[in-house]
């Protein structure tokens, strides 16, 4: 009967489908995750500000109070969010700062994911992450973050082996699961579903440019007391509101988003394709590139891990390189595995989880 419904329809009800075991098994989690996050993030808020009144000059009852030498001459403390990679973050001095992170590859060298997997783990640090898609629907992002749950906590116990699902069998193979395999999917929903309430999706098809994406920060604000840490995939889809295009529109963007960072003292992550030798305004700019396929390869079993239908944990060799950083030109480089099945960066051999 299916055949009969229209494709948006049919996802739509994939995407139900998908949900209703996260919603069995997490929504408690979630709730009190989310109640807990906003209670920090409001503490936190007034915490920020009683600071900002004791080290400033107030004028109380007409006399004017200085405050001390040793808080007049103090460094502010900056905020640093780890993106969840250890040698990224070193090399990025910390992790990311308030400020604009450019992620640059050619087309087809998992920038979404990797985009994807740095909000997932803002998301288990408690920090509150949006992510404004352009590509993609919520419910394949969904899928995307659920297969590496699955894949992470089948590498925990050898019991699991095998067990794993990419986000196809996710989408398309769940009500076809043993019980066995459902049982394992709930312990992995449970994990994802500890921190997705800390994870805003926003699908931003059509016109979505900076006064959208500016309402959206502010509604986000206004709700949950903070702003979020924005992760904009990709920043090419975005419009530019004077009708600028190519180089022009990206430069554009990327002077406003920078400004929208600062203002908000968040880091804003933009996924642009292609980038090549243009220098965008940005506070850092990583590179990620195919270095080689590790062995084994997509199609290959591992003993004691591979499956029937021959899906592997076979890696590729991923270069994240750090072109330039706040204090400039930089070229670390950081190396990691990527299971393509599984949409998850790591930074070694499955045997070696």
């Amino acid at each position: 009967m299916i055949r009969d419904i229209e494709a948006k329809q049919a996802k739509e009800l994939v995407l139900d489908d998908l949900k209703m075991p996260i919603q069995e098994v997490g929504a408690f989690e979630k709730q009190a995750d989310a109640k807990e996050h906003e209670d920090k993030s409001r503490l936190q808020l007034k915490k920020e500000r009683k600071l900002q009144r004791a080290l400033a000059k107030e004028d109380i009852g007409g006399a004017l109070i200085e405050t001390p030498l040793e808080a007049q001459t103090a460094l502010p403390v900056e905020r640093v969010w780890p993106t969840g990679f250890k040698e990224l973050d070193s090399a990025l001095g910390g992790g990311l700062r308030e400020g604009l992170f450019i992620i640059d590859a050619v087309p087809s060298q998992a920038k979404t994911a990797f985009a994807l997997q740095i909000a997932d783990n803002l998301a288990k640090q408690g920090r509150s992450a949006a992510y404004f898609s352009l590509e993609n629907y919520e419910y394949e992002l969904n899928a995307k973050s659920l297969s590496r749950a699955t894949f992470m906590l089948s590498l925990k116990d050898s019991e699991d082996a095998g067990l794993a699902k990419t986000a196809e069998e996710l989408l398309n193979g769940y009500g076809l699961f043993e019980e066995k395999e459902t049982e394992f999917y709930h312990r992995a929903a449970r994990d994802y579903a500890s921190y997705a309430g800390h994870l805003y999706i926003y699908e931003c098809h059509g016109d979505f440019g900076i006064p959208q994406l500016k309402s959206a920060m502010k509604e986000h604000s206004l709700e949950h007391g903070a702003a979020p840490a924005a992760i904009i995939d990709n920043l090419q889809g975005m419009v530019s509101p004077s009708g600028e295009a190519g180089r022009e529109k990206n430069e554009k963007l990327a002077i406003e988003l920078s400004q929208m960072a600062k203002d908000n003292k968040i880091p804003i992550i933009a996924v642009i394709s292609g980038l090549g030798d243009d220098v965008l305004r940005c506070d850092a700019l990583v590179r990620i590139r195919i270095l080689e396929e590790a062995l084994p390869r997509w199609g290959e079993a591992l003993p004691g891990r591979g499956e029937a239908n021959g899906k592997g944990l076979g890696s590729r060799l991923m270069e994240i390189e750090v072109v330039r950083k706040r204090s400039g030109i930089d070229g670390s480089r950081v190396i990691l595995h990527f299971y393509q099945d599984y949409n998850c960066f790591g930074v070694r051999e499955p045997e070696m989880v």
